[in-house]
């Protein structure tokens, strides 16, 4: 089995593969099958059609109720899925705009296809994709509680109790990811969504990836102030590393959502800080000392 990428051309406003265009998926994937004209340069034809995956959406199917905000490439609603004639249901939806690159397109492929096999409560569940026409919207699971970062932030903040539900759901999730072998790469409060009862899913797989490790030829376009001593050292990322970036996401839980290392003027001297073997210091009241303790006793076990 191959994945054949379809390109978009935003001035024609045309889907293609290679030659030819047209104004919606469905009608390409018909002409090439009904011509038996090639998709790549292997000659490679479509013989038949393969049945639509129940992720697989139809624009039709989405109504965008309430601007949420925006990302770097479209915005973020609440909306309805319907489902038939009588079923709806409320949902997330990320709509990507027409101006990204063919390679930001791809990525943000990749991470649909990588959040469709995740299955856990405290994991953002993928819905679907409506990929037919523009512009392309990626549908989720709705967390009406909204980010971690606001509610910690907020004024009265939560309770003790709930800022270690807020931990251990996403330790949780973590976990699960862990198993499948997956490596988040970004986890922080920002990043964490509050479902129903307060229960805390981790979202955002933008930077996300599959394997033991992964090594990026640079760091200009990462969270600095999230990550792992060996990581600021040698550019690799590991389960082992999300271990330590989730430590930095409690700190932030626990201390009102303050920015971590504020105190100094740019990501060289938090590099530097952190390679002299210096960390956070608790500044919070909440923060229980049992947890404290056990993070300080922890890291240098688990890196």
């Amino acid at each position: 089995m191959r994945h054949i990428f379809i390109k978009y051309s935003r001035r024609a406003k045309l889907y293609y593969v290679r030659l030819y265009g047209f104004k919606l998926v469905s009608g390409l994937i018909e002409y090439h099958k009904r011509h038996k004209i090639p998709i790549d340069e292997e000659n490679t034809i479509i013989k038949r059609a393969i049945k639509k995956a129940d992720w697989q959406l139809n624009h039709e199917q989405i109504i965008k109720t309430k601007r949420l905000g925006s990302g770097a490439f479209g915005d973020v609603y609440k909306g309805i899925l319907r489902s038939g004639l009588i079923d709806k249901k409320e949902v997330a939806i990320k709509t990507i705009n027409g101006s990204i690159s063919a390679e930001e397109n791809e990525k943000l492929f990749q991470e649909a296809m990588l959040m469709k096999t995740l299955v856990h409560p405290n994991v953002i569940l993928l819905i679907g994709v409506a990929s037919n026409e523009e512009p392309v919207m990626i549908v989720m699971e709705l967390a009406p509680g909204g980010a971690v970062l606001d509610a910690v932030q907020a004024k009265p903040g939560p309770s003790t109790y709930i800022r270690i539900k807020y931990c251990l759901d996403a330790a949780q999730g973590l976990t699960y990811l862990s198993g499948k072998g997956i490596i988040h790469r970004d986890i922080a409060a920002r990043n964490t969504l509050i479902g129903k009862n307060n229960t805390a899913k981790i979202s955002d797989f933008g930077l996300s990836c599959l394997g033991a490790q992964k090594k990026e030829k640079t760091l200009k376009k990462v969270p600095v102030r999230y990550l792992a001593p060996e990581t600021l050292q040698t550019r690799s990322y590991t389960t082992k590393t999300d271990v330590w970036t989730f430590g930095i996401y409690m700190w932030e839980v626990f201390h009102d959502g303050m920015t971590p290392y504020d105190e100094f003027p740019n990501t060289a001297a938090i590099r530097k800080f952190v390679l002299a073997g210096n960390r956070l210091n608790n500044e919070s009241d909440r923060y229980p000392e049992y947890l404290w303790t056990l993070t300080q006793v922890l890291t240098p076990i688990l890196l």
